[in-house]
């Protein structure tokens, strides 16, 4: 199963930049979304940002897995 995680793009550069989510910052390729600016969000997997969404599809995917993993603790 593959999981992409929407981050926020907070600085970019040519091809690359750095994405945020929940204070967590990684490094990602832009090569598949050239078009991404910083203050946008997108999918990332693997270190590849694959995807772009809005801010509301990705509070409401971030929520989703936040209560998949709190049903996890559960257990």
């Amino acid at each position: 199963m593959c999981l992409a995680i929407p981050m926020k793009l907070v600085e970019r550069d040519e091809l690359g930049g750095v994405a945020e989510v929940d204070g967590v910052q990684r490094q990602v390729s832009l090569i598949f979304v050239p078009e991404a600016e910083k203050g946008d969000f997108v999918l990332v997997h693997a270190g590849y940002a694959i995807s772009q969404v809005d801010e509301e599809e990705a509070a409401k995917s971030l929520e989703l897995l936040r209560e998949y993993s709190d049903s996890m603790v559960d257990l």
